[in-house]
């Protein structure tokens, strides 16, 4: 079975109504999804672009961190505003496609990555070392809908797995992504041994911004890319 790499670009859009303070070797793309991450809008989520065995399932489209945002002199950390609940969900069935093998892989990984947020009109002007944070859990997920608006969908990860036959995922707790910078690892899957579908929850999120990065009234956008590899 051939490898392949999904990629969720998860769309980070940040704005600003008044001011802000101050992939693996011989992995195929199977997956892409937008997520915009923005100073005043509202949250939301997507599927991922391309169906198949292996998906990103659902990542957040939108992230809020408010409109009304006052120019500082020194480093602040925005939180984001809404009630929403954030997940990044990865369905795997390939133990159940009848043309796949014993042979074929069991693993992924799910990688993030934030691009240079930029104003939306002069893209010369950017948050110089934005950083975007986050907490995640491991969790189990069923059925078809929104995770942000059918909490039913999340379920406990250890029973999760029993009742799957799976193993859990290992989630790494505390993610720090700075603009423009590395790729850091969300999620990590050894032996998916049947098929299920896992969840990454967003918890705690917080963007932050030197001091005097933002000028008042501009809006600012930038790209957080998901990638689904089955090559660790």
């Amino acid at each position: 079975m051939m490898k392949m790499k999904r990629t969720l670009v998860t769309a980070l859009t940040v704005t600003t109504l008044a001011a802000i303070g101050a992939g693996a070797a011989y992995a195929a793309e199977v997956d892409k999804g937008d997520t915009e991450v923005g100073i005043g809008f509202v949250d939301a989520h997507i599927p991922g672009e391309n169906d198949g065995d292996l998906q990103l399932r659902w990542v957040p489209k939108k992230l809020d961190f408010g409109k009304y945002n006052d120019v500082n002199n020194k480093y602040t950390e925005f939180s984001e505003v809404s009630t929403n609940n954030y997940y990044v969900v990865v369905r795997d069935t390939r133990k159940d496609d009848p043309t796949g093998s014993v042979t074929d892989t069991n693993v992924w990984k799910v990688n993030a990555k934030l691009g240079e947020i930029t104003n939306a009109t002069t893209p010369t002007k950017k948050l110089t070392k934005a950083q975007l944070f986050f907490d995640s859990k491991a969790h189990g997920y069923e059925g078809e809908d929104d995770p942000n608006t059918n909490a039913a969908t999340i379920k406990a990860a250890a029973a999760h797995a029993t009742a799957k036959g799976s193993t859990t995922p290992t989630v790494t707790a505390s993610t720090q992504l700075e603009a423009g910078g590395a790729t850091e690892e969300l999620m990590r899957q050894t032996a998916q041994d049947a098929s299920a579908d896992w969840a990454a929850s967003l918890e705690n999120i917080k963007l932050g911004v030197g001091g005097k990065q933002g000028e008042k009234g501009l809006y600012y956008s930038g790209t957080l890319t998901w990638t689904l590899d089955d090559t660790l």
